[in-house]
């Protein structure tokens, strides 16, 4: 598939290369005619997720254009902006924010410059997360455990359509990091599989269904964020893997998304030592510290630019994260990063009020500095402009003064596109296919209550709640279940006693209940994550009550019940924002839905694990040794 992409990506870059000479003849005439400082900013790509305008008392969620905020786009001439949860909310909403700041951008009121803007969004293909109106995939490593490649290709042109319909041109995704660290903090969903060919075959899929629509993916974390027990929210990762072991896994996805022409890729905040092993002093607590691959020539040059062979944008993740910020700041860190041979500085700074604009004054006066001392060179910086530049041209972003339709216009394709039923179908399905029976000891699965009989759902936040509720409903409305079936929901926590569940599960037919584990220390069999799904489990099994099951998020807590009869794996529940680590609990995510749709025999189970399970021992993962290997899943038939 790679290959065959591959050939056709180079057909069309052939059959173009007379109209791209005129482009990048255009594109120089633009990047003479601006300033150092102009050509500063269109390499900054900040947020303005919070504002606190001159007549406001606190700071507040920036869901329409603030006209400080519009200022300083126009001002600065920036050439991009991210938007994040606190910013999109609803299609109409966040396509008049989207369409303001590129008015902004090409009114040119302080009559120094008009290019448009590139508005990314941190999209992964992740439910929930950002907008609340747009279609709810269920997530990379759901559609790993479906290993498709039509899936692939169908999410990545979901994506890509409802985003250019909002107004977004770039998506800081997909993700192609490969999951093969169980203890990593960060990824877990968010990674497609632990097979570096199957990462690299659904990535590129995905990747080309979001730019046929011309939302440019960013790939990311190079060089990969797969291996790592840190969250670089937080702090400073290092993995100790030299570019032989790199190449042989990590790098796997990203040569692939680069043969076939990837408009971006993000970096890493991740030090490897083996690469680059120059140390700087931390401006956080004086101790040496490795350079990460952010900030890194080696690696950016030496290994993406040099060895990859990839001549387009590199994008960092967000240099306000601790890892960077903290160790470094924030200047430094932009100097070095442009060094690396990087192109846009995502979230260089924290921008919520008029008063903040100072950082970024002195951010653009010590890049004007290190190229007047030598530190960067003008050529550097030119050629970050006009791969930024030709991007622009190559999406139709420099034309869109041309664009003359209406917001009225634009909102009404934008709502027939955004959450379409036809969108929405491919949520369902995917999510369906995903759905993974790792164990049906006794064949329980599939449950098939009958007339007033009385089912009991668990879970763990109302969110889960609703989403089991939309599941046994659509059950009953498609004729799958009987209606005459009775079904209670409950929310178990921390303080729920195993004397509520036993008085819960009295009187029920059959049992399923969630277990949500997010961090290894959540699999101690005291941590109440873990406990109350193993005693649920315990005391269906003494009445002899058919229980399941559901891991509901990371898989790996499916070996962490050896008394259950039925485990059942959907690969998410909420959405989160991947830039911050928060979940969002905004809408109803279709893992669950298509999980009970699943256990109570609406469709027989195809799904099979993305990633190896380890064994599990008195809440300890034991990596040497497998539970469940990759490629497992049972089914009915």
């Amino acid at each position: 598939m790679v290959n065959k992409l591959t050939a056709l990506f180079l057909t069309a870059l052939l059959s173009v290369s007379k109209s791209a000479y005129k482009e990048a003849e255009d594109v120089r005439k633009i990047i003479d005619s601006m300033t150092l400082e102009q050509k500063i900013t269109q390499m900054l790509m900040p947020d303005f997720r919070q504002w606190k305008g001159s007549g406001d008392a606190s700071e507040k969620d920036m869901t329409l254009l603030d006209s400080e905020v519009a200022d300083i786009i126009d001002d600065y001439d920036l050439g991009g902006v991210i938007l994040l949860d606190n910013n999109v909310k609803e299609t109409d909403q966040t396509l008049k924010l989207t369409y303001d700041m590129q008015k902004a951008a090409m009114d040119n009121k302080a009559n120094n410059g008009s290019i448009p803007l590139f508005i990314a969004i941190d999209q992964e293909s992740w439910t929930g997360y950002p907008l609340e109106d747009i279609t709810a995939l269920p997530g990379n490593m759901a559609l790993g455990a479906t290993g498709s490649i039509e899936y692939a290709d169908e999410t990545g042109r979901v994506i890509g359509s409802e985003l250019f319909a909002l107004g977004f041109n770039v998506n800081l995704a997909p993700v192609l990091d490969i999951n093969n660290n169980p203890l990593n903090p960060v990824m877990g969903p968010r990674s497609y599989s632990s097979s570096a060919d199957l990462v690299a075959d659904l990535g590129v899929e995905q990747m080309n269904g979001m730019q046929i629509h011309n939302v440019s993916a960013a790939v990311k974390h190079f060089p990969g964020h797969g291996d790592t027990a840190v969250d670089s929210h937080t702090g400073l990762l290092v993995v100790d893997k030299s570019y032989e072991e790199l190449a042989s896994l990590e790098l796997i996805p990203f040569q692939a998304a680069v043969d076939n022409g990837v408009d971006m890729v993000m970096t890493a905040h991740i030090a490897y030592p083996q690469i680059e092993g120059d140390k700087v002093i931390s401006k956080k607590d004086g101790t040496e510290i490795y350079i990460p691959a952010t900030l890194s020539h080696e690696i950016i040059t030496g290994i993406l630019r040099n060895k990859i062979n990839y001549n387009g944008i590199v994008v960092t993740d967000a240099l306000n994260m601790s890892a960077i910020s903290e160790n470094f700041g924030e200047a430094e860190a932009i100097i070095m990063a442009i060094e690396a041979d990087v192109d846009i500085l995502l979230m260089p700074t924290i921008l919520r009020s008029q008063e903040d604009v100072k950082k970024l004054d002195n951010i653009i006066s010590e890049v004007k500095n290190a190229v007047k001392n030598g530190r960067i060179t003008l050529e550097d910086i030119d050629a970050s402009l006009e791969r930024i530049l030709l991007l622009k041209e190559r999406r139709g972003i420099l034309d869109l003064s041309e664009d003359k339709r209406t917001f009225e216009e634009r909102l009404t394709e934008a709502k027939a596109i955004v959450g379409s039923p036809r969108n929405k179908n491919v949520e369902r399905v995917v999510a369906e296919e995903a759905v993974t029976v790792v164990k049906n000891q006794g064949g329980i699965l599939p449950m098939k209550p009958e007339d007033d009989e009385k089912i009991l759902l668990l879970t763990t936040s109302n969110s889960e709640a609703r989403a089991m509720k939309e599941g046994m409903d659509r059950l009953i409305i498609e004729g799958m279940l009987p209606r005459a079936i009775t079904y209670e929901t409950y929310v178990y926590n921390s303080q729920t006693t195993a004397q509520e569940l036993k008085q819960k599960i009295d009187g029920s037919d059959y049992v399923v209940v969630i277990s949500k584990i997010n961090s290894a220390s959540q699999l101690s069999p005291y941590n109440w994550r873990s406990r109350i799904p193993t005693e649920v489990a315990a005391y269906g099994n003494s009445e002899d009550i058919p229980t399941v099951i559901m891991s509901a998020e990371k898989p790996y807590d499916a070996a962490n019940y050896p008394e259950a009869r039925a485990i059942a794996v959907v690969y998410g529940s909420n959405g989160m924002d991947p830039t911050e680590g928060i979940e969002s609990q905004k809408k109803v995510a279709p893992n669950i839905p298509a999980g009970i749709e699943v256990i109570f025999g609406g469709r027989n189970p195809s799904g099979k694990l993305p990633v190896d399970i380890p064994v599990i021992e008195n809440g300890v993962m034991d990596t040497s040794r497998t539970a469940y290997p990759i490629g497992h899943g049972l089914s009915y038939e």
